[in-house]
């Protein structure tokens, strides 16, 4: 009863510093396909049909790599009423399908780059002519292809170190150029597939950088540092809970197989939509551990607050820390 208690008591000292906590005035976005809001598909959609990056007709959302909104829609949802739009129909979400922290990236038949952080970062500054909004929260989203690119060698001619140093440097760097300009809210989402020794690597990597980097920023920066290889390894290690079926497992995709039964394709008990990017149920419950975790926005959820907060390990977690790195297991 006493545990019980406490855990009563936590879940309402949260939700007060939840509800005390000032919304960022805006969402700005930086990444890949994760958080993709339809970029690579308005900058593919009139190619080939092979070329044509989340094609809706194949079950993704608006461009979505999934069938739902993706983890920083919903937090926009939650915040301003509406989705993130992307950069190319006039918004404010730089992210793009394929896109690599570290350096730009060729598709055969594509024929143009994808944009690598600081490319995103130079569109979206060359939209708003330099300015940038001190009470915005700044969301950087990258590593599964830069993982990649450290299995593939495909890195530029840059040795894996160099590769490494590179990428940790550019977001960094992005953080500086934003805290300069007056940014003063940031969110890293780290590093998210646990099974990849690239992966490992990259992500020591940057928690090297990011507790380097954080002494020289601006008084009253909230860096906000959300342990995705920990997120998916509590997916791994509790499926049913996440609402995936150990029958289908972590590798087995949603579509073909459920495109069958027409739109919107039902991913019940899927973790991944097409063998790559997770469904979208898997993007909400994302969603509700950020949130939580830093006070952002409530997301309610089917499971109770309890059974969250002994996910987190009860390990002090969603609370907000000045200029402090955050990390959570």
């Amino acid at each position: 009863m006493r545990s019980v208690g406490l855990l009563l008591t936590l879940s309402a000292a949260f939700a007060t510093a939840a509800e005390a906590a000032a919304p960022p005035t805006s969402l700005v976005v930086f990444g890949d396909s994760l958080v993709d809001a339809g970029n690579a598909f308005l900058a593919t959609r009139n190619l080939p049909p092979q070329f044509i990056a989340a094609n809706p007709a194949l079950g993704y959302f608006q461009g979505r790599f999934q069938e739902g909104p993706s983890y920083t829609d919903i937090l926009s949802q939650r915040l301003y009423g509406s989705l993130t739009t992307p950069f190319l129909a006039g918004g404010q979400n730089f992210a793009v399908g394929g896109a690599r922290a570290a350096i730009p990236r060729e598709f055969p038949g594509i024929p143009t780059p994808v944009p690598s952080l600081p490319q995103q970062l130079g569109l979206y500054l060359s939209t708003t002519g330099g300015q940038i909004d001190p009470t915005g929260l700044y969301v950087i989203n990258f590593g599964n292809n830069d993982v990649g690119a450290l299995q593939s060698g495909d890195t530029g001619g840059l040795t894996p170190a160099q590769y490494v140093q590179t990428f940790v440097g550019n977001i960094g760097g992005s953080i500086t150029a934003l805290n300069q300009l007056g940014a003063r809210n940031f969110l890293v989402v780290g590093v998210p597939d646990p099974r990849d020794a690239e992966g490992v690597l990259l992500q020591s990597a940057l928690n090297q950088g990011l507790d380097a980097l954080t002494p020289t920023l601006a008084g009253g920066t909230n860096l906000y540092r959300f342990d995705a290889m920990a997120f998916f390894n509590r997916v791994r290690a509790n499926p049913t809970n996440y609402g995936v079926d150990p029958n289908i497992g972590f590798d087995a995709p949603c579509i073909p197989t459920r495109l069958a039964g027409g739109l919107p394709v039902d991913c019940s008990g899927y973790f991944t939509f097409d063998g790559i990017h997770p469904v979208a149920r898997i993007q909400r419950r994302l969603a509700a551990d950020i949130a939580f975790q830093f006070n952002i926005v409530s997301i309610p959820e089917p499971s109770s607050w309890a059974m969250m907060i002994a996910g987190f390990g009860l390990a002090g977690a969603g609370l907000r820390r000045r200029a402090a790195p955050v990390r959570f297991a």
